[in-house]
């Protein structure tokens, strides 16, 4: 049956949607955005935090008081109005940058405090419909963060040398039928090694996590079973651990062994019911959020 406006209560309260939290986590602020979150990142320093929105703004936030201090966003990024991917701070001498993705296909580098866009790529072009080829939805940037590499809707990795802004190496499957060394559809997260300049993994629609040498343009070996779809890859160099996020009911939370891709664990599902992962992160060796 259909439940019409004059079947309802109107004067029932509505659901309760504010964040809650158990044990010793606590909410210390809530931000209003006045749009769609789509990612987020804090500085190494914890002092600001960059808030990537569905329309294509970044809102820069001071920690401290929670305010608005830079807004990034260029004419390009207006015009399109496509999603923020990803964001990841970096530092050129002493200014404080941030790279950020776009589902338009584009990667921008900006200077925070200056609210100017350094440099930009637009990584496939855009077809005859004025719509991206491919859409960029995850980045990484490499231990020294001489390098960034990226993912997307295509199956490829692109990597960066963040000195010349140039594209360095493309990673993708072989031609050959009797391994998969590469992906075989969307990438939604890909990380490098904390501790190896070298080695990043990927994992997305295809249920595979691809290794990667950057020195290779195909995966050097894979472990199967991981659906992500969204920024939920994650490697702990103290245990050389593994962390994915699977949009699944069963099995959402899993860690792996870097080393010889075997599982470790199954994460035991949240109590007040299963979820369906879209980002995870170590926080340390023994917790995890």
């Amino acid at each position: 049956p259909v439940l019409t406006e004059s079947d309802q209560d109107l004067s029932a309260e509505p659901p309760n949607t504010h964040p809650s939290t158990d044990g010793d986590l606590g909410i210390s602020t809530v931000l209003e955005c006045g749009s769609v979150v789509m990612a987020c990142q804090f500085n190494s320093e914890g002092t600001l935090l960059a808030v990537g929105l569905i329309n294509g703004t970044i809102q820069v936030y001071k920690v401290g008081d929670a305010s608005p201090v830079y807004t990034l966003r260029d004419s390009l990024s207006v015009q399109s109005a496509l999603p923020v991917t990803a964001l990841r701070f970096t530092h050129s001498s002493s200014h404080c940058l941030l790279l950020a993705t776009y589902a338009s296909g584009v990667v921008r580098s900006w200077y925070v405090s200056g609210g100017q866009c350094l440099w930009l790529v637009k990584e496939e072009g855009w077809g005859e419909d004025e719509s991206p080829r491919r859409q960029t939805l995850s980045l990484s940037l490499s231990p020294s963060s001489e390098r960034v590499v990226t993912a997307g809707t295509d199956c490829r990795l692109h990597l960066y040398d963040l000195q010349t802004h140039q594209r360095v190496q493309t990673c993708t499957a072989s031609s050959a039928m009797s391994v998969m060394d590469g992906h075989l559809s969307r990438v939604f997260a890909v990380t490098f090694h904390p501790e190896k300049e070298t080695e990043f993994i990927s994992g997305g629609w295809d249920n595979t996590v691809q290794f990667w040498d950057s020195r290779l343009p195909h995966a050097v070996r894979m472990l199967s079973g991981p659906h992500v779809c969204g920024e939920a890859l994650q490697i702990d160099p103290s245990g050389n651990q593994i962390l994915s996020g699977s949009w699944r009911k069963e099995s959402a939370l899993e860690i792996w062994d870097y080393g010889s891709g075997g599982k470790i664990a199954d994460i035991p599902e949240d109590p007040r019911g299963k979820s369906r992962i879209y980002s995870c992160h170590w926080l340390g060796p023994d917790h995890i959020m």
